[in-house]
């Protein structure tokens, strides 16, 4: 590996990076990650969280590195992994995940519009059916792959194959393998992929797992720009307690056995974060009536956000460009910001007035704290129960107050015993590989590889099942 320049990072020091590297660094179309935040409008609430999706992926890409080092990779994989890395965000959307549902979403103008007319009842009604239908079931289908074309990971994994600039740096590098190592970037950036041609899914897991360098970055990043802490692990630790094992003749990455509470550590870290910054009752209000307006510009085109026919026709219908598109390079936080400014005056939903001016004004809700609810439990009925007795529903109908319900997990894992007796037994075999390429495993003494959920010395397999709800309530 030859390096050119170094990056001074504010989470990792100093980055070094190679040609390659810097030169797609330079690119317009990666520099507008330079406009796009890496936790949208959180930073009103945790003034030092201004870091971008820029600089998230500069970190991605030097984890990944360290987890290759780790894993003795040569140094032709270890550059296509670093790559992987940076380019892994590069389709972000708007407000990042806030933005990119506004343009998931999949409603109708008409079914839509009429949402908003009745704003703060059909929020209730939708609330109120998520938490009536709440079970203790999990995730069975892992590493799989996402049919939604406006998956920020779709439209990432696009610019690749369709920019000519990128391609043609990469084809200078690479030249007769280009195609090969365009699909092992895409396969990594998707998360997916129908093979395991030189160790192809390994490297997905790098990317793409429980424990990857993506969630490793964030983790570090948004935690020491939001200054709650909740991201202090030893990261230098973990990745040098990484290894390759082997399961059911698939390489699968894996921390060993004697590092089995810092994985515990990491998951219960990666979870505080999201309960103490990602749902914190300011931020989730902030980051819900923002997703409205996007999707409202997403599905009536409305500009500056209208552009979902353009993102289909050069970014996911594999259609070359030479160069970025403009509607693309203007596709940032300086639209919704553009959007707040002259978007929207007397318009039709009324809603839509209400939602700017509380955005444009910075009036941020807080929730109604005598009447929130918290849980952190197994057993989802308590929490239902709790709901019901308290009489929120009818406190919310009779006040017109908005409810916002949040739901989070510290794994989607469970034990093995747990999984395989509530799963169809159709491809048994497949599902069980998945699995483990999607979770955090362990290699043990023994050399057989587990998931930490069922490792006895983990605390997380005694809290796997345990849910955080959150119910809250907000005066619009």
């Amino acid at each position: 590996m030859k390096f050119v320049k170094n990056i001074q990072d504010d989470v990792h020091g100093f980055v070094p990076i190679t040609k390659i590297e810097y030169d797609i660094i330079q690119l317009p179309i990666f520099k507008r990650l330079q406009d796009i935040k890496q936790l949208s409008l959180t930073s009103w609430v945790f003034p030092g969280s201004e870091h971008t999706r820029y600089s998230h992926s500069i970190g991605v890409m030097h984890i990944i590195d360290k987890i290759a080092i780790q894993l003795n990779f040569k140094n032709k994989d270890r550059q296509i992994v670093r790559l992987a890395g940076l380019l892994h965000d590069i389709g972000h959307y708007p407000l990042s995940h806030v933005g990119e549902l506004g343009y998931k979403n999949s409603d109708s103008s008409d079914e839509f519009i009429k949402q908003l007319k009745d704003f703060v009842s059909s929020e209730t009604s939708n609330v109120k059916s998520k938490i009536d239908k709440l079970d203790n079931s999990f995730e069975t289908e892992f590493f799989k792959y996402n049919n939604n074309i406006y998956h920020h990971e779709k439209l990432s994994a696009s610019i690749v194959r369709n920019s000519a600039e990128i391609r043609d740096l990469l084809k200078e590098k690479y030249n007769t393998e280009l195609s090969e190592v365009i699909d092992t970037i895409t396969s990594m950036i998707i998360g997916h992929s129908y093979d395991d041609k030189n160790n192809i899914k390994l490297k997905i897991q790098m990317l793409h797992s429980e424990i990857d360098a993506d969630r490793l970055d964030y983790l570090l990043r948004d935690s020491k720009s939001s200054g709650t802490k909740s991201g202090n692990i030893n990261i230098d630790y973990l990745i040098g307690n990484m290894v390759k094992g082997t399961y059911k003749g698939t390489s699968i990455l894996c921390i060993k056995e004697k590092a089995i509470s810092s994985a515990d550590q990491y998951l219960l870290s990666r979870y505080y974060a999201y309960t103490s910054v990602i749902f914190h009752d300011k931020v989730i209000f902030l980051g819900t009536i923002a997703e409205k307006l996007i999707r409202f510009c997403s599905i009536t085109g409305k500009p500056p956000l209208e552009v979902k026919s353009n993102l289909k026709m050069y970014m996911i219908d594999d259609t070359n460009f030479s160069v970025v598109p403009d509607f693309f390079m203007k596709f940032n936080d300086r639209a919704f910001w553009s959007l707040i400014d002259k978007g929207f005056h007397n318009t039709d939903p009324k809603i839509l007035d209400t939602i700017k001016d509380i955005i444009y004004n910075k009036d941020i809700k807080k929730c109604n704290d005598s009447t929130e609810i918290k849980m952190f439990t197994n057993d989802y009925s308590k929490f239902i129960k709790k709901v019901r007795i308290s009489g929120f529903w009818k406190r919310v109908a009779r006040k017109g107050t908005l409810p916002i319900f949040q739901d989070a997990r510290i794994t989607e894992h469970v034990p093995i015993k747990e999984f395989t007796s509530r799963i169809k037994k159709k491809d048994m075999e497949k599902k069980l590989l998945n699995r483990m390429i999607d979770g955090l495993s362990i290699l043990k003494d023994n050399r057989k590889v587990v998931l930490l959920v069922d490792c006895e010395s983990s605390l997380i397999s005694r809290l796997y099942d345990s849910r955080f709800f959150s119910l809250r309530e907000y005066n619009i």
